[in-house]
């Protein structure tokens, strides 16, 4: 496993530097973080079709550490976590609507379409 860190760590920092680059470019915390983490859903769907085997180093390097590096869940939180404090449960209900809504079948829809271009069910 040791072999496969550096390529995981890069990985990482590629996707952080993205996240980061989408924030800056889109300047809005709340549609960057849709953004990212519908991206990197989509991105997972391609590698784990790609890489079906969850320690092959690829996919270590792409899904845990470009996508995870890209996607965040606890800006999420954050961002959920601040509208309830701020007593706005609808913006929090819609953000986390949104974010399922449109992670879920990024992913589903990526993985779906990878399968087809490799002939696989």
């Amino acid at each position: 496993m040791s072999r496969v860190a550096p390529y995981v760590a890069a990985g990482g920092i590629v996707g952080a530097l993205a996240r980061w680059g989408v924030v800056e470019l889109l300047d809005r915390p709340t549609p960057a973080l849709l953004v990212v983490n519908t991206v990197g859903s989509a991105a997972l769907g391609i590698v784990v079709v790609r890489w079906p085997r969850a320690d092959q180093p690829e996919r270590l390097a792409l899904g845990v550490g470009l996508c995870g590096g890209l996607t965040t869940f606890s800006s999420f939180a954050l961002d959920v976590a601040s509208r309830l404090d701020s007593a706005d449960a609808g913006g929090a209900l819609v953000i986390t609507a949104a974010s399922f809504a449109l992670a879920v079948p990024a992913y589903l829809l990526a993985r779906r379409a990878a399968q087809r271009q490799l002939g696989t069910p």
